[in-house]
């Protein structure tokens, strides 16, 4: 609340004739946790297999083995 309050004051003082509105806080919530929170739940749902096929074991094997090259391109 102080935050809002000094920051809209700090506003109207620097810019005469100012409509400022903020909506209220229960208005306001923090984007990126709920885009986290929504790709969490839909990696929980889609991407996490229960079973592996066959197919992937001798790359399971080898996931250690990956070197890390930050010059590669896409």
């Amino acid at each position: 609340d102080e935050l809002r309050r000094q920051f809209a004051l700090n506003l109207k003082s620097e810019i005469l004739n100012l409509k400022f509105l903020v909506p209220p806080k229960i208005f306001c919530t923090d984007n990126a946790a709920m885009v986290a929170a929504t790709a969490c739940f839909h990696q929980e749902d889609y991407y996490l297999p229960t079973t592996l096929p066959p197919s992937a074991g001798p790359y399971l094997k080898n996931w250690q083995k990956i070197k890390a090259n930050a010059s590669l391109r896409i």
